[in-house]
């Protein structure tokens, strides 16, 4: 049942390549976890039903705010189809077999990586001024972040080290050429933790020879070869570049970020109504998912993220190394306003870090290498 869930998530790419709206895909995705979820024995949790609450709340809360508006059913169900979503994953997914999901999802991911790639490379990839797009003509930022989550289900489950480099150079061609800067920097961050967390645990003169050489190495090419940083900048994170480099205020997000703020001090409270965004023709979305929060719910979407970082921080206390290797994705909530989304990117996230939360899960996968291999056996 587990391995069905997440393949079929994972799967979520053939959507783009055959042309299918992803809505489809999600649409048979959120039936299938709704099904298993009322074949299911297992009580709800606690975190369940906070979730169920936030979700009914700010649903309600923002019918009345747009109760003489002209509003849009579409983001209700999406909100309602999250919920599902979300809710139904925690139920199915058992916390000992949390690391069969996560290392399914990866595993399924990996040959649309490659075949990404692939296409890319022979031409079948349409590109923007050099900037190739995900599967079907999708934004580049969008791959950007499914390509974040599969790394991150990897450097946490993945067994075969060798297998999840391998997988780590695909992903960071496939983004480098996407041009998705955020997701890139996201990528970078945690193929090094997972790198480091292998290495440090195993202390001999080996692995302490191997890691004063990746430092040297970063060291040296930071302080003395500043060229080399400065390609990095130019070529990667395209610093001078005209329309999205240094001096756009990050490519118009700046202007959006205050649009949002302005929005949010309009009605702190309750906010201003999920299909405010679809209904202003003077206002944009703010590409930030805390200021999305803020102007669509008020202060009320703090309970959300007050939620996950109370999960964040009881799963640290317990598994310090899963969520050090997550923690690079909070960079994404800044530079895109996906708040309550049915992609992998936050959806899956969100789930992992709730689940994280909760205790004895992950006992399989005893022979996965260093900080991963105590993380799949905690108790």
């Amino acid at each position: 049942m587990v391995k069905i869930v997440a393949g079929s998530q994972a799967a979520l790419p053939i959507a783009y390549i055959i042309g299918v709206d992803s809505i489809i895909a999600h649409l048979v995705t959120t039936a299938l976890i709704l099904l298993f979820s009322m074949l299911s024995p297992r009580r709800v949790s606690a975190e369940v039903v906070y979730l169920a609450i936030f979700v009914g709340a700010s649903l309600l809360i923002s019918a009345c705010v747009e109760i003489r508006e002209e509003t849009s059913l579409a983001g209700y169900i999406k909100y309602a189809a999250v919920l599902i979503n979300l809710a139904g994953l925690l139920v199915v997914v058992e916390r000992k077999y949390l690391t069969c999901y996560l290392n399914t999802y990866f595993l399924i991911s990996v040959g649309f990586a490659v075949l990404h790639l692939g296409m890319i490379l022979l031409g079948q990839i349409p590109d923007h001024y050099g900037r190739f797009t995900y599967f079907g003509g999708a934004h580049p930022n969008l791959g950007g972040e499914i390509y974040c989550v599969v790394i991150a289900f990897g450097a946490i489950a993945c067994v075969n080290s060798r297998l999840f480099f391998f997988v780590s150079a695909v992903v960071l061609g496939c983004v480098f050429l996407m041009q998705a800067r955020a997701a890139l920097l996201v990528t970078i961050s945690i193929v090094f933790l997972r790198a480091m967390l292998s290495l440090v645990p195993r202390i001999d003169a080996r692995n302490v020879v191997a890691f004063s050489v990746i430092l040297c190495s970063v060291s040296l090419l930071v302080l003395v070869e500043g060229s080399v940083v400065e390609l990095f900048l130019d070529k990667a994170m395209l610093s001078n570049d005209v329309h999205r480099g240094m001096g756009t205020g990050f490519v118009g997000r700046e202007e959006r970020w205050r649009d949002a703020f302005e929005v949010f001090s309009s009605s702190p409270f309750t906010g201003v109504g999920l299909s405010y965004y679809d209904r202003s023709s003077e206002r944009e979305s703010p590409h930030n998912a805390i200021l999305y929060g803020l102007a669509l719910h008020g202060i009320f979407s703090l309970f959300f993220w007050g939620f996950l970082a109370r999960s964040a921080y009881v799963a640290y206390n317990a598994k310090p190394e899963a969520v050090l290797i997550l923690a690079p994705l909070v960079l994404l909530l800044l530079f895109n306003d996906r708040f309550l989304n049915l992609n992998p990117y936050p959806l899956l996230v969100y789930f992992a870090i709730t689940k994280l939360s909760m205790n004895n899960i992950c006992q399989q996968c005893r022979n996965s290498p260093g900080q991963v291999r105590q993380l799949a056996n905690l108790a």
